[in-house]
């Protein structure tokens, strides 16, 4: 049986929601994001309001400046899903001892 709780519809998170999201979450204000990637802070402004459709350079360099991956920004996916360190993020990566060569 479904509970009240579970019942509803689940809002849309847009690239203009993530990218707000990416630029608060780097602690940067609107005029500095803009400084970094080379644009003005009313275009920052406007891609924040989905206003217009960012072009794939603005996106890239608003990911390497919020530290954010740039697949992250343009689908909500997480290019990086959980794996058996515990999935924060951050790619796996194999301990050096199991990369040795073992003789027989």
């Amino acid at each position: 049986m479904t509970s009240a709780y579970e019942a509803g519809t689940i809002p849309e998170i847009k690239i203009q929601h993530r990218m707000r999201i990416a630029r608060e979450h780097a602690g940067l204000e609107q005029a500095e994001l803009a400084g970094r990637i080379g644009i003005s802070r009313t275009s920052v402004s406007n891609a924040e309001k989905g206003k217009y459709q960012p072009r794939q350079i603005t996106i890239n360099a608003w990911a390497f400046a919020t530290g954010v991956p740039a697949t992250w920004l343009e689908t909500g996916v997480d290019p990086h899903p959980a794996g058996p360190d515990g999935g924060q993020g951050a790619p796996c990566r194999a301990r050096t001892d199991d990369l040795r060569i073992k003789s027989p």
